[in-house]
């Protein structure tokens, strides 16, 4: 299926039967689908609450590691976007979803896992 939002619905459904590896591979296609060229309306929405729900069913099938790179990943490009180094970004607030997963699973996008 080549649809962004179908991909994230299946996702949500796989997370739903507690089929969590499934579910990390799905919401992984909706995330690079919402990013191509020409995908549907809402596509860019949904590619962001599907990397959040794609990190989260990481954790719960037990690739936390994974979980930490990718979220590290993203905060470097949301940061790099803003035209601010991520080292200077390592005491930042984080907002609400990934104060919960430092919390809940340990995973902190403000830690570089390669220094540690």
């Amino acid at each position: 299926m080549a649809n962004p939002l179908l991909q994230f619905h299946l996702g949500v459904g796989l997370i739903s039967e507690r089929k969590y590896a499934a579910a990390a591979e799905s919401l992984s296609r909706a995330e690079q689908l919402a990013d191509q060229p020409l995908t549907t309306s809402g596509a860019a929405s949904t590619g962001d609450k599907a990397f959040e729900l794609h990190v989260y069913a990481l954790c719960m099938s037990g690739q936390t590691t994974r979980a930490q790179e990718l979220s590290r990943g993203a905060w470097e490009q949301f940061l790099g976007d803003k035209g601010v180094k991520a080292g200077s970004m390592s005491d930042a607030a984080l907002p609400p979803f990934w104060l919960w997963m430092k919390e809940t699973f340990r995973i902190d996008p403000r830690v570089d896992t390669a220094v540690h």
